[in-house]
């Protein structure tokens, strides 16, 4: 079965003579190839995996012209076929496929065995022994180079052949080894579910390469569990039946009715937990229910089991102000007391309000109590920057947790079986928590042990399912402590002041006067652009000084003021318009969790070494060495999202918000874009783009029953 991008092309057989450019993850590439009727080499383009020179490939496609490059063959599809030619196979043998095979013994090889040099590894690798060079350990490593890039060839074949890109092809055989084929032929929708970066639509197509009926109940179950966790990544724990069958026939395509009556068997069958309220069915992921069910049990066991509260006595009190070298306020001695008297308490307020004070007092009289505390944040910048504040030691989520990954999924060590030894978890940035972080930290937590949340409830939402923090407070059964005040007087306070004017729904009267906290420059898409250039050129960006210290915040990816081009435009001024790809010097962002390497989603660092095959990164707390393979977990971070941007402090922000950003204008946005900053904001934006940004709220539409069930278990 041919995709439809396939239906009508032509096949063109040639030899790879060099790669042009590849993509990191593997998804495009050019490359020169030289045609088997043609004197002269042609370019050849398209979203295929990249090619070994020397390789003999038949691609699958149609001749274009491109406006910039001229004639191209525009691939569709690829597939390899061993070289014949002995020059050929010369370069094949020697371009890193096979381990224990250089230039120099690639010749020697194919010297004494010519033409048949392939089939001679395949088939008779003792001959192998002949060739000087190659003893018996160098034969073992070819031979087991041999047959996985057998294996891996006969898998990117299928794959093409089902009209999915060949690129996935070393991730399966890493997941399945020799039983890569059979999973894809016998349970094709289980790629979806145990190989990230692979989704529903991938898995589909070899399904329906197979002939798998339209309304199958593995495709019906399928989808909606891709539906699920599409919901999921808008924050959803869970989604209305009547929805869920409405999406699954529109990703499907096929009738909602018969749908809805396989679905309900499903649903009848508990393969999805279901939950009703009001009359209305919702239906969750299996490990999303068990989170937002497990929360308030979990909570619940915290607060029946927890001991006396903290008494704060008068000589603490005393000695407290000294040890802080700050007066504290009547509010903020009595908010310390609120936290220190409750086995659950929620600290929430804006910036310049004194949580860091509040936070620091809270540590002080734990210790002077004798209990044991440990500091986490959901990421290793929001971790770094407590520990900063604190003065003490604090980790991920993750690491205090001890994440690692079985697959695509991530599981933890530390849990009910092996809990923390800690009497008090203190977590900051708590915004950023959603349901299933929030319930594995609390599942680890010994009985009796207490929890301090802190974070700043009008930031974004987690990009997780739920709103674990807005739902804590909104549900009134756990103590809270509501900072307003502002405290900060020094450098920033104007960031400070500005923040709770964008809260109230004020817009501020910034002007474009260099010496105030907040800059305006009132400038859209071009002129915005060369203004952001501008801003980093006379900030010195790319030194290795500034580059922590100075961030570009934009709201979303595409477009002129999307992080994409802002990148590529900020990566020319340090390196040069013909910059391709990372180098040394980038600044860049891990973009997934890797428990190997200790770093996760998020984290940033900055190239300083570089080659073909290795790329260094400084995290500024450890230094992480990526394989070529690996490469593709990295993005440029001159430019990121105000998402990303979450749980981090920069001394300057510079945020474009244009009004081509306008989905994405929003109060708890521009907000949280703003709070990043610590003594310098520049807004490049429009009064338009500005007001609409300040005037559109949206919170509480994330569809979850934790609050309902909060109050159900803890009133």
């Amino acid at each position: 079965m041919m995709d439809e991008k396939q239906q009508g092309a032509e096949r063109f057989r040639g030899t790879v003579d060099r790669i042009v450019f590849a993509a990191q993850d593997g998804s495009f590439c050019v490359f020169k190839m030289a045609l088997s009727d043609r004197l002269q080499s042609v370019t050849v383009a398209g979203q295929v995996a990249p090619p070994l020179v020397g390789e003999e490939v038949e691609v699958l496609g149609g001749w274009m012209r491109h406006p910039r490059f001229g004639e191209q063959l525009r691939a569709v599809a690829l597939h390899r076929r061993p070289p014949t030619e002995t020059a050929a196979i010369v370069r094949y043998l020697s371009s890193g496929l096979f381990s224990g095979i250089g230039k120099a013994m690639a010749g020697r090889i194919v010297a004494a065995f010519g033409s048949d040099t392939l089939r001679v590894l395949e088939e008779e690798p003792q001959r192998l022994l002949t060739v000087s060079g190659i003893g018996e350990k160098t034969l073992a490593r070819i031979r087991e180079s041999v047959t996985a890039s057998a294996a891996l060839q006969k898998l990117t074949w299928y794959l093409e052949e089902a009209g999915v890109a060949g690129r996935y092809a070393p991730a399966l055989q890493k997941l399945y080894g020799e039983d890569a084929l059979t999973v894809l032929q016998e349970d094709p929708y289980r790629i979806s579910r145990e190989v990230d970066g692979i989704g529903f639509t991938v898995a589909d197509r070899i399904a329906q390469f197979h002939g798998t009926d339209a309304l199958a109940e593995g495709r019906i179950e399928a989808a909606a569990a891709y539906v699920l966790a599409t919901c999921e990544q808008d924050g959803e724990c869970c989604v209305p039946s009547t929805r869920l069958v409405q999406q699954v026939a529109a990703v499907l395509q096929t009738d909602s009715e018969e749908v809805g009556r396989i679905l309900g068997e499903l649903l009848e069958y508990g393969v999805f937990p279901t939950e009703a309220q009001a009359e209305t069915v919702y239906v969750y992921a299996p490990d999303v229910y068990e989170a937002e069910t497990g929360i308030p049990y979990h909570l619940e066991r915290l607060i029946r089991t927890c001991k006396e509260p903290v008494a704060l006595s008068d000589l603490v009190r005393e000695h407290m102000a000294a040890i802080l070298e700050v007066t504290l306020a009547p509010a903020q001695t009595d908010a310390i007391e609120t936290a220190l008297s409750h086995p659950v308490t929620v600290i929430t307020g804006g910036p310049g309000t004194g949580k860091t004070t509040l936070l620091r007092g809270c540590l002080y009289c734990l210790e002077q109590a004798g209990l044991k505390t440990v500091l986490a944040a959901p990421t290793g910048r929001a971790a770094k920057r407590l520990a900063e504040s604190a003065r003490r030691e604090a980790s991920t989520l993750h690491k205090l947790l001890e994440a690692g990954a079985i697959g695509a999924e991530t599981v933890f060590q530390r849990n009910y079986t092996k809990p923390l030894g800690a009497d008090v978890v203190i977590v900051d940035e708590a915004s950023m928590l959603d349901v299933r972080l929030m319930y594995h930290l609390l599942e680890a937590m010994k009985d009796g042990a207490r929890l301090l949340l802190v974070g700043d409830v009008h930031q974004l939402p987690p990009v997780g399912p739920g709103n674990v923090l807005r739902d804590l407070i909104s549900s009134e059964t756990v103590a809270v402590v509501r900072l307003t005040e502002l405290f900060r007087q020094a450098e920033g306070s104007e960031i400070a002041r500005s923040a709770q004017q964008i809260h109230h729904g004020i817009v501020p009267q910034w002007t474009d006067d260099e010496h105030g906290d907040v800059v305006f420059y009132d400038c859209r898409d071009e002129e915005a652009l060369q203004r952001v250039c501008a801003l980093c050129r006379l900030l010195d960006y790319g030194h290795v000084e500034q580059q922590f210290q100075v961030q570009v915040l934009s709201p979303m990816h595409k477009g002129v003021c999307g992080v994409t081009n802002l990148n590529r435009e900020l990566q020319a001024l340090w390196q040069g318009e013909g910059a391709r790809g990372i180098t040394v010097g980038d600044k860049v962002m891990q973009r997934r969790n890797n428990y190997e390497k200790g770093v996760y989603n998020g984290d940033v660092g900055r190239v300083y070494a570089c080659t073909d095959n290795v790329i260094r990164v400084d995290y500024q707390v450890r230094n992480v060495v990526y394989e070529a393979e690996e490469t593709e977990e990295l993005q440029l971070a001159y430019a990121m999202t105000v998402h990303k941007s979450q749980g981090s402090e920069y001394d300057t922000v510079i945020i474009v918000l244009q009004p081509s950003h306008y989905v994405m204008l929003q109060r708890n946005l521009l907000y949280t874009a703003l709070t990043r900053a610590k003594k310098k904001a520049y807004i490049i934006s429009t009064p338009e783009a500005l007001a609409r940004a300040v005037r559109t709220q949206r919170v509480n539409r994330r569809c979850s029953l934790l609050a309902t069930r909060l109050r159900e278990v803890l009133s």
